[in-house]
């Protein structure tokens, strides 16, 4: 396939996400991106990573997660969602998207599989869009050797195809009401689902959270024996401005008498809420 053949192709696998009124008959679980993995050779084990759910700031963690691993030296894979203009946006080893090239390869043997596994009823449906897309960043990532890649959640975090990894540490960003319609209609709802992507004994770092939230993603911590970070025990953010569209913060280290000034290179709104 070339390159527009395959983005074709899976764009006409449907929407992402169903409308509102296609929610309650919309089916999610790990069916689907489990059985591909196994018949691909698992490729999502091949190399250690990082796994990031939440509302708020989960895109921007990732980034700044990726790009402090790539400044340290490691090969990096980096898995992110949606894009802005182009499919490409989504997988990136080093900070640059995957090429044209290597996108329509790999899905060529990805849909030939599918196709398959259809064939012999070892799939039972086709795989959507976005666990097609997952599959080519778990394939990409493997063959190019990346040494670390950080996966951020499609939606939620339970049943989001990139939940089948397992990672070296979890990260939940604040949480908040979003996506009602598939996580449910109160914060505890929407922070079991978040959880989701704790997994037994791996280390889960979570931001500052209301308090129904952070008793939700602690007890499942607890259940799973998963050392648990909350940052706002460890570091607090002083004097937070915004200077030409960047943050500005003074961070202290609770407990020490140590301050660090960061001024983040990613921008923002200047009229956007800091949390």
């Amino acid at each position: 396939m070339k390159f527009q053949e395959a983005v074709s192709y899976l764009l006409s696998l449907g929407r992402e996400l169903a409308a509102p009124t296609q929610a309650a008959a919309a089916k999610f679980n790990l069916e689907n991106i489990s059985v591909l993995a196994q018949h691909l050779g698992h490729p999502e084990n091949k190399y250690p990573c990082v796994h990031i759910a939440g509302t708020n700031g989960k895109g921007s963690t990732a980034a700044f997660l990726e790009a402090m691993l790539r400044e340290a030296g490691y090969r990096t894979g980096l898995y992110t969602s949606p894009h802005l203009e182009r499919i490409n946006e989504r997988i990136r080893m080093d900070g640059e998207p995957i090429s044209d090239e290597a996108f329509a390869e790999i899905f060529t043997r990805i849909r030939e599989l599918i196709e398959k596994l259809l064939a012999d009823g070892t799939l039972r449906g086709h795989p959507t869009f976005f666990e097609c897309v997952t599959a080519i960043a778990f394939v990409y990532f493997a063959e190019s050797g990346v040494d670390f890649a950080v996966f951020e959640t499609g939606l939620g975090g339970r049943l989001d195809s990139t939940n089948i990894v397992t990672p070296q540490v979890s990260v939940i960003t604040r949480i908040d009401f979003d996506h009602e319609n598939f996580l449910g209609h109160s914060l505890r709802e929407i922070a079991a689902e978040k959880a989701g992507i704790i997994k037994p004994t791996v280390p889960v770092v979570i931001a500052e959270q209301r308090d129904e939230v952070r008793e939700v993603l602690a007890a499942r911590a607890r259940e799973l024996h998963s050392p648990l970070l909350e940052t706002a025990s460890v570091y607090s953010a002083e004097s937070l401005k915004m200077e030409e569209g960047r943050v500005r913060a003074v961070v202290r280290e609770k407990g020490a008498d140590k301050t660090s000034t960061l001024i983040r290179s990613l921008p923002g709104d200047s009229n956007c809420r800091m949390r």
